[in-house]
């Protein structure tokens, strides 16, 4: 050290000192706000809202002009389930279909199936709720593997889903309520795919007595050869398909706005700020 930085040292020791604890004291302090708003914790999400009511799901297959053949034909299957769990309308459905004809024959050969599921829900707000309307919410996730070809023909499919919102009005006159579709989306898929959205189908007036859920899914192809040339054409799809009906009314539930003393006191003694403080109030004051 140069005689110029010692005498500097040597004349403002106390100045020194004070700004290293200064530097110190703003790092620790920096820590803890770190720790507290770790321990503080994400925002909540919106509260849930327990919806109730029934769900039934029906599926239905179909193929032609025949099921079953040799070297022409067609074959369908569906498997559906539905649902209410924890205040939450589910559904799950698994389908597959295989057309397939060999040869043109004098006038062409055809051959088609489809597989079908369907879900209704009634949807009813729970009796404990505030009556405020709140959001309805529908999640779906489809996956599809589609393969397709024909030589001298035509061979198509895929899946396709259909989700339908119908409002329960209060009629002007008498009892009782008509619905009203207020939400109608729909999509179709020709070529493997993943897929998945969250569609927000409005508020929902828990005022009204109720409101009905339809959602319509469908796995289906179809195969044609021309007359006399046709030499083949097949067509397959598998489809896998399910949606959740969730509800909530926007608002968080309540969160503390500040740690509690014990988890205060906890994170300044982890930090060692309390001790420091302690030393510091303790130590004489300098001239």
């Amino acid at each position: 050290m140069s005689d110029s930085s010692s005498r500097t040292a040597r004349a403002h020791p106390v100045s020194l000192a004070g700004a290293r604890w200064v530097g110190r004291w703003r790092t620790r302090v920096s820590l803890v706000a770190a720790m507290l708003l770790v321990l503080a914790g994400p925002q909540a999400a919106a509260a849930p809202v327990a919806l109730s009511g029934p769900i039934i799901a029906t599926t239905t297959t179909q193929c032609a002009p025949w099921c079953g053949g040799l070297l022409s034909g067609a074959d369908a299957e569906i498997d559906a389930d539905s649902g209410l769990a924890n205040g939450q309308f589910r559904g799950s459905a698994f389908g597959w279909t295989s057309a397939e004809v060999a040869g043109g024959g004098w006038f062409g050969k055809t051959a088609a199936a489809t597989a079908t599921a369907e879900w209704w829900a009634a949807v009813h707000a729970p009796d404990d709720h505030d009556g405020d309307p709140f959001n309805l919410y529908f999640d779906w996730n489809l996956w599809l593997f589609a393969n397709h070809d024909a030589m001298l023909g035509q061979a198509v499919g895929g899946a396709e889903m259909t989700v339908r919102w119908y409002e329960c009005r209060p009629r002007p006159t008498g009892p009782g309520c008509s619905s009203f579709l207020t939400f109608e989306k729909k999509r179709v898929y020709n070529d493997s795919i993943s897929a998945q959205e969250t569609w927000d189908l409005g508020l929902y007036n828990s005022n009204m007595s109720y409101g009905r859920l339809n959602v319509l899914f469908t796995v289906g192809g179809a195969v044609s050869t021309t007359p006399i040339l046709g030499v083949y054409a097949t067509a397959s799809d598998v489809a896998t398909f399910g949606f959740t009906l969730r509800a909530d009314d926007g608002l968080p539930p309540p969160q503390p706005t500040v740690p509690e003393p014990g988890t205060l006191s906890a994170a300044l003694a982890a930090m060692g700020v309390l001790g420091l403080l302690r030393r510091r109030r303790a130590s004489p004051a300098r001239s």
